[in-house]
């Protein structure tokens, strides 16, 4: 039997859900979907999933300049840092 075609989750693609439902994935907060990363349950959505590791590094970066404008360490210097702690 054949898989379900999946469908590639895009920036503009409206998060599935959550407090966050309905707002484009590239508008969503970096934060959320760095903790979303880090869910293990998220491989059950392999859309979401793939469109999180593609987006990783960039996550990172936004969420490092969001802290930077804030005046703000950030709690993450690099993937690897996210990584080490965020497992």
């Amino acid at each position: 039997m054949p898989k379900t075609p999946r469908k590639k989750v895009l920036d503009s693609t409206p998060m599935p859900w959550g407090e966050h439902k309905g707002i484009p994935m590239g508008k969503v907060d970096p934060n959320y979907l760095l903790w979303l990363f880090r869910q293990p349950w998220v491989r059950d959505w392999p859309d979401l999933h793939e469109y999180l590791v593609e987006n990783q590094e960039a996550l990172l970066l936004e969420d490092a300049e969001a802290d930077a404008a804030d005046g703000q360490q950030g709690e993450f210097t690099s993937y690897e840092d996210y990584m080490r702690h965020g497992q």
